[in-house]
């Protein structure tokens, strides 16, 4: 029925369907959906579905079918106006087996005379660093966001990978995704509680 679709011919997709829903109706089912019932082979289920063809389901009705019309595709990149963008910090996702508290201590140390501050650390979602009272299960990777201590100034490319190669001298780091203002709103997700 999907393919019958997918090539324009909607009538037979429905044909098919229906008669397939009235055969389930009657209780006739092939072994992989039989239960403790009894199992019809699989040519008498395509039996069963083919005389069943023309006939309507009495708990589910035909649907309407369109075909899908694809808009033309574009040529051009689409691309959001931007006036003005600023990178004011970046999400480090790194791997460890440290507890929260000592990886914070561990990232603490490598961004001393930085401007960067550990905003916080999160785990499967959940912030983990600040502590919060919430108890979850921890696993090995996290997300370290580290904020500009000024927003009001621009953190550059050079600063970012001074700051990995410094987390990387730390823990192993996997993934960084910086995080920006656009237009002196925020392009990034809030950190969860």
């Amino acid at each position: 029925a999907m393919m019958l679709r997918h090539i324009g011919e909607g009538k037979s997709a429905n044909a098919i369907e229906q008669a397939v829903l009235v055969t389930l109706e009657s209780g006739v089912r092939s072994a992989d959906m039989a239960g403790s019932g009894k199992a019809a082979s699989t040519t008498e289920f395509t039996d069963a579905v083919i005389s069943n063809l023309g006939k309507v389901s009495e708990t589910s009705g035909a649907r309407d079918f369109q075909a899908v019309r694809l808009p033309e595709r574009e040529t051009e990149v689409a691309a959001t106006p931007v006036e003005t963008r600023k990178v004011t910090g970046v999400d480090i996702f790194v791997e460890s087996k440290l507890q929260p508290e000592d990886l914070a201590s561990e990232l603490l140390v490598a961004i001393e005379r930085t401007r960067f501050s550990l905003h916080a650390i999160t785990n499967r979602g959940n912030t983990v660093y600040p502590a919060s009272s919430r108890s979850i299960g921890l696993v090995d990777h996290y997300r370290c966001r580290f904020l500009a201590t000024d927003r009001h100034v621009e953190i550059s490319d050079p600063e970012i990978l001074a700051l990995l190669t410094r987390v990387g001298e730390t823990v192993r780091w996997m993934h960084v995704e910086k995080l920006q203002l656009f237009n002196g709103d925020d392009g990034f997700s809030r950190t969860p509680k």
